[in-house]
């Protein structure tokens, strides 16, 4: 169970990359076509019959396991730390947590999804708009984790995982900043 659970916490993100390119289309000559294989016509008889066979099963994936993980923690918070089980099983999720933020790998995880939706729905915005709106987006996470102060530090030592949280953001940050310097600083076309 648990090596299942850590498997598909880690195919998460490129799941939900594969259920939003199902529904992204980019319009050329008036007509939308599908994003991922320009020839195939969005909605199109063949296309709708692969958004309810694919697309939609695999939005319930991307929507409903977080919720499906946030239902669970929030029915077991008052024992999430106390049951060894629940620990070794779930704790993937809360452990690292405060107990009143037993919910921040959701937060994490909205990032994810936020990050993988504008990469894919976000191309029409352009390199430069997509990129300050990622930028922003970072911004609101590194407030979040400022304020929302999530990791339980039992030791001097558990300051670890703070830090390298925020360390992580701004790396994200600081080299989002750098690309979008380099690329308007290339030639204007």
């Amino acid at each position: 169970l648990v090596t299942v659970t850590a498997v598909i916490f880690l195919m998460y993100p490129t799941m939900c990359e594969k259920a939003f390119a199902m529904f992204s289309c980019k319009t050329i000559g008036g007509i939308d076509y599908l994003q991922v294989d320009l020839e195939e016509p969005c909605y199109s008889p063949r296309h709708l019959s692969m958004v309810f066979l694919i697309g939609l099963p695999q939005l319930a994936y991307v929507l409903g396991l977080p919720l499906l993980v946030l239902k669970f923690l929030k029915r077991n918070q008052a024992g999430l730390f106390k049951n060894p089980v629940v620990l070794t099983r779930w704790g993937l999720f809360f452990k690292g947590y405060k107990e009143d933020r037993y919910y921040w790998e959701l937060v994490i995880t909205a990032r994810k999804v936020c990050v993988v939706s504008l990469s894919v729905f976000g191309q029409e915005l352009g390199v430069q708009r997509q990129s300050l709106v990622v930028l922003l987006l970072l911004l609101v996470c590194v407030v979040l984790e400022i304020v929302g102060q999530p990791f339980r530090e039992v030791t001097k030592s558990h300051e670890i995982l703070r830090k390298l949280e925020m360390s992580a953001l701004l790396v994200e940050f600081g080299t989002l900043w750098c690309g979008l310097m380099i690329y308007q600083s290339g030639p204007k076309s």
